[in-house]
C-alpha cells in the first residue's frame, strides 16, 4: 500500500460482513483479478451472523446512497459479477461495489473510482434481499 492510500484507509468506516458473503467473496478473489481495495475491505471486516444482515449492505441488497461529488442520490443492487443482469446492478468487484459492501445507513466512506479519483459516498437506505443469493 502506498503513502497516497493512507488518508483513504484512515477515513474508512467500520464494515461488517456476513460469513456467507465473506466466504463467497474470498473464493471469488482467489480466481479473479479483484482490486486491492476489496481485499483490504475483506481483511478488516467484522464477520457477523446472517440474521444481522438486514442492517447491512450485503450481496443482493438494494442500496440508496449520496455521491458527494455530484450531490445526487443514486440507487442500485449490489451483485456478484455473474448476477449483474439488471441496468442498476452494482458488481461487488467494481470500486463502487467494494466501497458499499458492509456499510450501514448513515455511514460514509472515501474511495477511489475506476479512474483513480477520490470519491465519497454516504449510504442513505438499504432494502435487504427478499432471498439470499446462492453461494
Amino acid at each position: 500500500m502506498g503513502d497516497s492510500d493512507m488518508p483513504i484507509m484512515k477515513g474508512r468506516p467500520a464494515i461488517v460482513l456476513t460469513c456467507s458473503d465473506r466466504d463467497r467473496l474470498s473464493s471469488l478473489l482467489s480466481t479473479s483479478g479483484a482490486s486491492d481495495f476489496l481485499r483490504q475491505e475483506l481483511g478488516r471486516a467484522e464477520i457477523v451472523p446472517e440474521q444481522l444482515a438486514a442492517t447491512l449492505v450485503t450481496i443482493g441488497t438494494r442500496v440508496r446512497f449520496i455521491d458527494h461529488r455530484s450531490h445526487k442520490v443514486s440507487e442500485g443492487l449490489l451483485t456478484f459479477p455473474d448476477d449483474a443482469e439488471t441496468s442498476d446492478a452494482i458488481p461487488v468487484l467494481s470500486p463502487l461495489g467494494s466501497a458499499l459492501l458492509g456499510l450501514s445507513p448513515g455511514q460514509t466512506i472515501d474511495w477511489k473510482d475506476e479512474s483513480g479519483q477520490d470519491r465519497r459516498l454516504t449510504v442513505v437506505e438499504i432494502r435487504p434481499p427478499t432471498s439470499r443469493p446462492r453461494p
